[in-house]
């Protein structure tokens, strides 16, 4: 009652900035000045708020079953403040299933709350209005939407879930991509468990640590002899961890420009299962190893089972190969042909939907069929190769103290040739040879290996490039250009995702979407999708927007289409990292020629800089040639990744390319 008392005073507290009068967390207690909010006052952006949100979760033994299970219980209270955060009224619960275990919801209880006419109306979601949705053998949904949802709504749920699954303690994220004014997640569980809480994310989180005495009553009877049957009952006593995790004024988790996978860095709590030790039992260690989960992999028949074989595709492939002698040649042979012959359905899976044959044989497949199946031809070739698994960016990121083969979902190919490693992927259109595409730069792949224990760096380290070559010149107040722009490496596969049909009319309403008062015509464009990814685009333009007569002087802005024009980080601090996905360099040659009857009155001034440690250069000249001012600016950022403490560097960085960006060519008629 103590603790319980407690956490409502912090409750209360956290919420004084927002609600004058006493809050209550009692559910179904919803004061007049929840209704009347129209504001968040800490975030006047949002859309809605959850004014708290409290959880518990205890492992408890049950006499009927004789068994320990996990009951979940979670209270949620949301305020809706316009309509845009109406998607927060419907509801999703999981629920998993399988090996013999199972999760059930005991008890759902849920309302919406409006204000009609002065006075509280509620709306309560019925038993008919629940839905179960089965997404997989062993998930499942429970879906409901909240019931007369309008802006100024609060609504609130609560639900029971009874589990199997004791040996997965339900994680509680403290953040969403809606403030949350207050956060609670209660944890109870009996001395023959031992979790290690991992906290992530940003946010300040208060951690409180606690037991108690607990006791198991076991009852039954017994019969004796021959007599009538005694009732028995024994109590066994256990030490209890209580773990309070809470958190006030947790602000919306919003995407910022170059992140990886936002949902990366939600501030939450997640637990491993390091050792059960039951009365009368030897202790029994959970924490795996990568070692074992190695092992897991190439035991498993949807895996390694998978690569045992291959006799279905070496006739095709001895027939494609039987003019390439040299290696080079023979891996990029190799790649093609299965690049060819299995299409990729666009499913990520680390293990196979239907095996490697049969993706073969109807020459389509998920991303481990496609790829499982490249490893056996590069090993039928002759390449020594080794499967490499991975967690792609929108799944999240791998962390070293969770070891588990259900964070991983997709594989790729590592290839040893020449003593050098070479990562391949045949799901994608482009590169694949040592190019991993984008999804996959997520960090680090594990190699599936019994010899070898270890991971694959999957960053990139060589420059991706993109060289702009241009030529203006200026005809009555109208700039007009020529522009050639190559892309490579990563530069092309970006820009490929962007605009993936490569469609000429579309193409020349995007360039002409960053132009001012523009015009572009002979749009031309080649892409090259082989071991160096490359696109060649070209067009000429013309623009009124960039030049300005003032009596005898004009003047021009001549970075059109090219360079860094605006700054990408805007934020006076951030807390996440700066992921650029890969080291890159941007150049440009701008070559324009002087209108005749006119010279030179003022140009941009040469510079050089750097980020320090050597993680970024940018330089830039102005010189003129005869009738000609020649520009040549290069942007080299040469890291993938830039930590937070990096943020107010890289910003001032950009902000004087930016500048140097804007400046302006000065002339003077004669």
């Amino acid at each position: 009652m103590i603790k319980k008392i407690a956490c409502l005073l912090v409750a209360v507290f956290a919420l004084a900035p927002v609600f004058s009068q006493t809050y209550s967390t009692k559910f179904g207690k919803i004061s007049d000045e929840e209704l009347s909010m129209s504001v968040y006052p800490a975030d006047s952006t949002a859309s809605a708020v959850v004014l708290h949100d409290i959880g518990n979760s205890i492992i408890f033994y049950n006499t009927i079953d004789n068994k320990f299970q996990l009951r979940i219980k979670r209270q949620t209270r949301i305020k809706i403040l316009n309509k845009e955060g109406f998607d927060w009224g419907n509801v999703e619960i999981p629920l998993y299933q399988g090996s013999g275990m199972k999760e059930t919801i005991a008890d759902i209880k849920a309302y919406t709350f409006n204000m009609v006419n002065g006075k509280q109306v509620k709306e309560k979601v019925n038993r008919k209005d629940i839905y179960y949705e089965t997404v997989s053998e062993s998930k499942r949904v429970c879906k409901f939407a909240m019931p007369k949802v309008i802006e100024g709504s609060v609504f609130e749920y609560e639900y029971e879930i009874v589990s199997d699954y004791t040996y997965n303690l339900q994680p509680w994220s403290f953040q969403f991509f809606i403030p949350v004014v207050y956060t609670e997640y209660n944890v109870f569980y009996p001395e023959y468990f031992t979790y290690n809480p991992h906290l992530s994310g940003y946010e300040n989180i208060h951690v409180k640590n606690s037991s108690s005495m607990q006791k198991i009553v076991f009852t039954g009877f017994y019969r004796g002899g021959n007599g009538p049957s005694q009732a028995y009952s024994e109590t066994l006593s256990y030490l209890q961890t209580e773990k309070t995790f809470t958190a006030s004024n947790v602000p919306a988790l919003k995407s910022e420009v170059y992140v990886d996978n936002i949902s990366n860095y939600i501030s939450r709590v997640s637990f491993e299962l390091a050792q059960t030790k039951f009365p009368n039992e030897v202790a029994k260690q959970h924490t795996s190893t990568w070692a074992k989960i190695v092992e897991d992999f190439l035991d498993h028949s949807d895996f390694g089972g998978q690569l045992n074989g291959g006799n279905y595709l070496e006739d095709d492939l001895n027939a494609h190969l039987a003019s390439v002698e040299n290696s080079n040649e023979k891996l990029v042979a190799t790649y093609n042909f299965i690049k060819d012959r299995v299409k990729w359905n666009g499913k990520y899976r680390v293990f196979t939907d239907n095996g490697v044959r049969a993706a073969y044989k109807e020459n389509i497949g998920n991303s481990a069929e496609v790829n499982l199946n490249l490893i056996i031809a590069l090993s039928r070739a002759g390449f020594e190769v080794k499967p490499v698994i991975l967690s792609t960016r929108s799944n999240g990121l791998i962390f070293d103290w969770k070891k588990t083969k259900t964070d991983f979902n997709h594989v790729v190919a590592l290839v040893t040739i020449d003593g050098k490693e070479l990562v391949l992927d045949a799901t994608t259109s482009m590169g694949g040879i040592g190019t991993l595409p984008l999804e996959c730069l997520n960090g680090q792949g594990l190699i599936v290996d019994k010899k070898r224990n270890a991971w694959k760096n999957l960053r990139p380290s060589n420059l991706s490039r993109k060289v702009n070559l241009v030529e203006l010149r200026i005809d009555n107040d109208v700039l007009k250009g020529i522009v050639k722009t190559n892309y490579t490496d990563y530069y092309a596969m970006t820009y490929k995702d962007l605009n993936p049909n490569i469609d000429a009319d579309k193409l020349k309403e995007s360039v002409e979407s960053q132009l001012v008062a523009a015009t572009v015509d002979s749009i031309s464009i080649s892409v090259t999708s082989s071991i160096v990814p490359e696109i060649k685009l070209g067009y000429n333009f013309e623009t009124t927007g960039a030049v300005a007569s003032s009596g005898n002087i004009m003047y021009l802005s001549p970075f059109v289409g090219v360079g860094i024009n605006s700054n990408p980080f805007k934020l006076l601090e951030r807390k996440f990292p700066v992921n650029f996905g890969f080291p890159f360099e941007e150049s440009y040659v701008i070559r324009l020629t002087l209108p005749e009857g006119y010279q030179v009155e003022s140009m941009p001034q040469s510079i050089s800089m750097s980020i320090p440690e050597g993680k970024g250069r940018f330089v830039f000249s102005a010189s003129t040639l005869g009738n000609t001012i020649v520009l040549v600016g290069k942007v080299q950022i040469n890291r993938d990744l830039f930590i937070s403490d990096d943020y107010l560097i890289l910003k001032q960085f950009f902000e004087q390319i930016v500048s140097k960006s804007n400046e302006k060519i000065v002339l003077k008629k004669v």
